[in-house]
């Protein structure tokens, strides 16, 4: 490899695109129930391509890890593109207050942002609501699947203003911050998932300049690839509980 280039994520392409936020509202496709908690999506469905073939048109109603299928293939995920070119932050004036990463002996599955109990969140791309509900230790949670498979989850909320199988854009309002399930203050825990495994959100995106780090990611066998001058390092997306520390 050259040495004065640098490939990180996969097919790495270093650069900052701001959050936009974008305030439309799409009407969710119909759907058919298969079981309580799972449905297959009628096709066709083009708001959520390719991930419809990634997830083969299933979608879990219940849990925010879905361990019936597994991804072995080599996957290259596009977060921008000319169908989906807008980004938005999930929350506005916040602080860090917890990164990704093992914590007090336990794996934290995301990052903590603190916010005011009436501050608004936000979708950070185009896709579609696959859980909104209480969930455990999360609290009032949401989860978004996007088109190219990636989900994202927020949780903690003090209200929730979407619902399943609604379309939302990025940048739309999607609830309010809050502390409730295992939480001791107002904030945001923000995950970033694929096939349901979750991985480090701060490889994605740059919390401090606010902007996404990449525009594309790479997934081998389920896990991210991480390349650099010297090596090919994989982050492991751990197979943790969902019962995680999310204080």
């Amino acid at each position: 490899m050259n040495g004065n280039k640098i490939l990180i994520y996969g097919l790495f392409l270093l650069l900052c695109v701001p959050a936009m936020p974008q305030d439309t509202l799409v009407s969710a496709n119909d759907t058919i129930p298969l079981t309580n908690d799972t449905i297959i999506i009628t096709p066709p469905h083009d708001t959520l391509r390719p991930a419809n073939e990634l997830y083969q048109n299933t979608w879990s109603l219940e849990h925010v890890r879905h361990r019936r299928l597994e991804h072995t293939d080599t996957t290259i995920l596009e977060l921008i593109t000319p169908e989906t070119p807008v980004f938005s932050m999930p929350a506005r004036d916040f602080n860090v207050l917890s990164k990704y990463g093992m914590r007090s002996g336990r794996m934290h599955t995301g990052i903590d942002l603190r916010q005011r109990p009436t501050d608004t969140l936000f979708a950070v791309f185009d896709g579609m609501v696959r859980m909104a509900k209480w969930y455990s230790s999360y609290g009032n949670l949401v989860v978004i699947r996007h088109a190219n498979g990636l989900e994202t989850v927020y949780s903690h909320l003090s209200e929730i203003h979407v619902q399943p199988f609604q379309t939302v854009r990025a940048g739309e309002s999607i609830g309010l911050a809050g502390r409730t399930g295992r939480a001791t203050t107002d904030h945001l825990h923000f995950e970033v998932r694929f096939f349901y495994e979750h991985f480090d959100p701060n490889l994605l995106i740059d919390f401090e300049e606010q902007c996404l780090r990449v525009k594309t990611l790479m997934f081998v066998d389920g896990q991210l690839v991480l390349e650099t001058e010297d090596t090919t390092d994989v982050e492991e997306m751990t197979d943790e509980s969902e019962d995680n520390v999310l204080e």
